[in-house]
């Protein structure tokens, strides 16, 4: 069962910006994509990775 119905889905993603959605997935590659970074979170406990939001939250 999704979690949302798909006309919810297509009419906010109609309404997205589409060069800013670009560009933040440019960020989220940046920080990511590297094969240190995915490698650290693939060995990383889930404790600990998500250590690392609560601390960017604040």
């Amino acid at each position: 069962m999704p979690l949302f119905q798909s006309s919810v889905l297509k009419k906010y993603l109609a309404d997205l910006d589409a060069a800013k959605v670009q560009a933040a997935f440019a960020v989220f590659q940046q920080h990511f994509a590297g094969a240190a970074k995915q490698e650290n979170i693939r060995n990383a406990k889930e404790e600990q990775f998500q250590e690392g939001f609560h601390a960017n939250c604040s």
